[in-house]
């Protein structure tokens, strides 16, 4: 009998995942209450500004992980 080989993911599978539980805590609401007080910055509601910056910085953190690498 052979052994049958599960299908593993690769890194960038184990990233995205990873960077999909990140997404969940930062926009989960302790954090969010964290930001909904207090004054504006710049004329922008803080919790704006944190929702904004924090949803930038995922799609950069994706951006990062699916591009192709260059191969020497």
């Amino acid at each position: 009998m052979s052994k049958s080989q599960g299908h593993l993911p690769n890194d960038r599978s184990a990233k995205m995942v990873g960077i999909f539980f990140l997404s969940l805590l930062v926009f989960n609401f302790p954090l969010l209450g964290l930001f909904g007080k207090g004054q504006p910055l710049f004329g922008i509601p803080i919790l704006f500004s944190y929702i904004f910056i924090v949803w930038l910085g995922i799609i950069t953190l994706i951006f990062l992980n699916v591009r192709k690498k260059k191969s020497k």
